[in-house]
């Protein structure tokens, strides 16, 4: 028994850290990640508001 309560805590667990892992994959607190060219020429892969801080143009949503 006590090792059927254990499987059946660790699948539990696994499936709760692999959605959260799908979630997180493409954003983060400062907005999902674009691709960005910045003011001097550089094209960087950065958050969205990052962007709009250093007044980048966003090239397309990712």
């Amino acid at each position: 028994m006590k090792k059927i309560i254990a499987l059946m805590c660790t699948a539990l667990f696994s499936f709760a850290a692999h959605a959260d892992y799908n979630s997180a994959g493409n954003s983060s607190a400062m907005g999902p990640r674009v691709t960005c060219e910045l003011p001097n020429g550089n094209v960087e892969y950065i958050p969205s508001e990052i962007c709009k801080a250093h007044e980048g143009k966003i090239l397309y949503w990712n």
